[in-house]
């Protein structure tokens, strides 16, 4: 459809409605001047209707907070006064009251509409919450006041006419559904917003409705028609702000589901990432205190068979036979890395077997000697995950005695101390004042973060000239752990 033709359909309907009003009232007065339908509980029960819908209406202007890009604070007040009044209006007994309070109520309906449109910087600021209290405050101090004194109403009806002065109050408020139904379509036709449009066909319906009340007298089918007109105009608009509501609740529900997925997803993400990089700091780990100390150690003895080679050609061949040895052994560990497969100690004996084959490697002949002390009992202890860290350590600890200690002796013992598994790697080297040592190197950093990945203590001693100790206690309480 194209604007052309949205315009002329939004300008027919407000012309519509206002035939079809006028149509309707004619057609009603042409039933005979005497006819009057008094039916008490039918009329308390379409002003009680128009009452709750009022007031569930102004309940969801409140929580919408706006409509038509306006704040909907004045008009959700409006609807919510004449709500009260109306409700009251369906409980008084014909007379004064009974007029007053619907006077009232299409005032403060009226009042709503037109507040709603008051300019913004001559707009009082509103607290929704404090203000809706103020409104249900006064207007239930109101109609207690008329009803405790009903002598005190003006008089608006007289042998079932309304009085001039009745008349004129529902002009005023015929004026002020008028003007705010004006607003609201002006403000379509600028802005070309759907809302907007529905609540000017509601503002127009209680205008001609407030405008009929004018020729009509109590009970007869003028008097009904205009009820109606205004239980109609009710239901029309609440039933499309109710939808949009319950629109805009499953929305917001769709939203929250969606955000809490996505943060599920970034808490998997995340642990994801921090599993990588703690196996990215394992694998390091690893590769520093195995590898590299293998190779370091092979190149050590390649430095010693180029010395022999001159007057010990056959001592020096027995190096490069062992060196060789080595270096194939450094290759399929590297491969076992490469393949995913973590270098694990098994048992008790491998552990012994594993220590005695470092201690071969770090010695071959070096200017420092390492001894083995290794108590069977104590291994059998361990849990392969704890025995392939206590071996990761001596390693680590050795090479650092190999390259920086200037020791001539060093030792690898494991024990049974107490209620724990002691490891313990020393040498009688340059030693080193640990105080000292702003950032330490990844030696020790390494030998640190196995300690306390087996809830073991680790405790270095070192004195310059006196040698270093490392001490490992991994507890017996966590020997038979399987990590």
């Amino acid at each position: 459809m194209n604007t052309i033709a949205r315009g002329l359909i939004a300008s027919a309907v407000p012309v519509a409605i206002v035939a079809g009003v006028v149509l309707c009232g004619a057609a009603l007065r042409e039933l005979p001047g005497e006819w009057r339908m008094i039916n008490q509980p039918l009329h308390a029960t379409v002003e009680s209707l128009g009452g709750f819908t009022a007031i569930a209406m102004a309940l969801v202007l409140l929580l919408r907070g706006t409509v038509a890009g306006r704040p909907s604070t004045y008009l959700a007040l409006g609807f919510f006064a004449m709500g009260l009044v109306e409700i009251l209006h369906a409980v008084s007994h014909p007379g004064n009251l009974f007029v007053w309070f619907r006077v009232l109520a299409s005032v403060a309906g009226g009042l709503g509409f037109v507040l709603m449109w008051w300019p913004g910087p001559w707009r009082l600021p509103t607290a929704r919450r404090p203000l809706l209290l103020l409104v249900a405050a006064g207007t239930i101090a109101l109609g207690a006041v008329s009803w405790l004194m009903p002598t005190h109403v003006p008089v608006l009806v007289q042998d079932g006419t309304f009085t001039p002065l009745a008349v004129s109050l529902k002009n005023v408020a015929c004026g002020l559904f008028g003007v705010g139904a004006i607003a609201c379509f002006w403000s379509y036709a600028k802005l070309k917003e759907p809302e907007t449009y529905l609540f000017g066909c509601l503002a127009l319906l209680f205008t001609v409705a407030e405008f009929v009340f004018n020729y009509s007298t109590l009970w007869d089918a003028s008097w009904w028609f205009w009820h109606f007109v205004r239980l109609f105009a009710y239901a029309l608009v609440l039933g499309y702000i109710g939808r949009g509501y319950l629109k805009m609740v499953s929305d917001l529900r769709v939203a929250l589901v969606e955000t809490r997925t996505a943060e599920t997803a970034l808490r998997l993400s995340e642990s994801q990432l921090r599993q990588s990089l703690d196996e990215r700091e394992r694998l390091g780990r690893d590769l520093h205190d195995s590898i590299i100390q293998s190779i370091y150690a092979i190149g050590l003895r390649l430095s010693q068979c180029r010395r022999l080679v001159v007057g010990e050609a056959e001592h020096a061949l027995q190096q490069l036979g062992i060196a060789m040895d080595e270096i194939n052994a450094v290759i399929r560990e590297v491969r076992l890395y490469v393949s995913g497969i973590e270098v694990a100690v098994s048992s008790g004996k491998e552990l012994e077997a594993g220590m005695a084959a470092l201690i071969h490697t770090m010695d071959g002949g070096q200017a420092l000697r390492f001894y083995l002390q290794m108590d069977s009992a104590a291994a059998e202890r361990l849990t392969p995950f704890q025995a392939t860290h206590l071996l990761y350590i001596a390693k680590e600890a050795m090479s650092n005695s190999l390259r920086h200690s200037r020791a001539r002796n060093g030792g690898v013992s494991l024990k049974l101390a107490d209620d724990a598994v002691r490891m313990i790697v020393e040498d009688d080297g340059a030693g080193f004042d640990p105080g000292s040592i702003a950032t330490p190197g990844h030696g020790l950093k390494n030998i640190r973060a196995r300690a306390e990945n087996l809830g073991a203590s680790c405790e270095f001693l070192s004195t310059p000239g006196h040698g270093t100790r490392i001490t490992i206690d991994v507890p017996a309480r966590t020997s038979h752990v399987i990590a």
